[in-house]
């Protein structure tokens, strides 16, 4: 009897722990930036977890649809079962709404994700972020408090140092809707294809995500664009000779700011 019970026990514990295997290989893939291999482990992971909020996450990690991540990092932090992942399905969601320009509900993202989750290591990054809300809803001063504070706590990180060059820009002393020059592409006249992370109908908006970009090593620019009537200022990452190559460069390095981007050919 005994050795029939170790024997149901270990038929029983077998798939158990192929699929807790198959969690720490999720986990493995997202730190290691090998999002095709993530995707080829997910079918697996979601037959043997149905439910679980960590499986949903690295789900929404890889979903195209940003309405559909959005929703999914949504059940992820409003699951009963609470993930490890949730201050970061959170912070997504935050990302989310500041790339849609709705500054008010991304700066509540934000600030929700400080209070619930103080230990969290998007805590610097919201900040600055909390702050750029602020200026583009027009509320300098509170910008200015929160990057104060940035600047107080992480004083090593480079979150840090883009608050600093914020709160030292003549930005200040400009109004909000003042025009600025935009980038052109430069480009010898020939098409090339580039890496679209943004459209704003307000260009100091863009301007805003492109500096930002700029200070951690990304190199862009602001291209104007018309949809009908409406006119748009696009923020574009690199100059690529062909698809394949700005695809590459997306795949290495963009995601990791955003997943929210397309590839783009000049005209």
């Amino acid at each position: 009897m005994i050795l029939l019970f170790l024997a149901l026990l270990l038929t029983g514990a077998a798939p158990l722990l192929h699929s807790q295997e198959g969690l720490a290989e999720l986990e493995r893939a997202w730190q290691e930036d090998r999002f095709d291999d993530l995707e080829k482990l997910l079918p697996a992971a979601e037959k043997a977890y149905p439910r679980n909020p960590t499986v949903a996450f690295f789900r929404a990690l890889v979903l195209a649809d940003a309405d559909e991540a959005f929703a999914s990092y949504k059940r992820v932090f409003e699951s009963e079962e609470m993930s490890r992942y949730a201050d970061t399905a959170l912070f997504k969601m935050a990302q989310y709404q500041y790339a849609r320009e709705r500054f008010t509900a991304a700066r509540r993202y934000f600030q929700m994700m400080q209070k619930r989750f103080p230990q969290t290591r998007w805590l610097d990054d919201s900040l600055y972020l909390t702050g750029q809300c602020y200026l583009a809803e027009g509320k300098s001063d509170s910008a200015r408090l929160v990057w104060n504070s940035l600047i107080k706590r992480f004083p090593r990180s480079p979150y840090c140092d883009m608050a600093v060059a914020d709160l030292e820009s003549s930005v200040w002393d400009q109004p909000a809707s003042a025009p600025r020059q935009s980038a052109a592409p430069v480009s010898g006249g020939k098409p090339f294809y580039s890496i679209q992370v943004g459209a704003f109908s307000k260009q100091e908006n863009a301007h805003t995500i492109l500096a930002g970009l700029e200070k951690v090593g990304y190199e862009g620019m602001i291209v104007e664009k018309k949809v009908g009537t409406r006119l748009f200022y696009a923020v574009w990452i690199g100059s690529f000779p062909d698809r394949e190559s700005a695809e590459d460069y997306a795949r290495r390095f963009i995601v990791k700011v955003t997943k929210e981007y397309s590839i783009v050919k000049s005209e």
